[in-house]
């Protein structure tokens, strides 16, 4: 979501992000957690943010009220709905991705 803000041009704004992962919500509030690739993922978005001046903000919300989780478990929904930014990911990430 940062990276797709970012190319949008959003700027000097606080977004509100609801997710339903409790370890990544907290983590995100602390600044850091248990997992390295979470901590990784905190700097990466922190660092997306200032570069910005936009202050993310995580609320936990439970599964069952969250709108994205069917998307987080490759249930799209329909195409119209779909957000079809194309958003260039950091080369470092090439030999972790593929295309399906």
């Amino acid at each position: 979501m940062a990276r797709i803000l970012s190319e949008h041009g959003i700027s000097n704004a606080a977004i509100l992000i609801r997710g339903d992962n409790q370890g990544v919500v907290g983590s995100f509030g602390h600044g850091r957690g248990c997992n390295l690739h979470v901590n990784l993922a905190v700097r990466c978005t922190e660092i997306i943010g200032t570069s910005s001046n936009v202050l993310y903000v995580l609320e936990y919300i439970p599964s069952k009220l969250n709108k994205a989780d069917p998307i987080s478990r490759g249930e799209l929904g329909p195409f119209a709905k779909q957000i079809s930014d194309y958003i260039q990911l950091p080369e470092e990430l090439a030999p972790y991705l593929r295309h399906v």
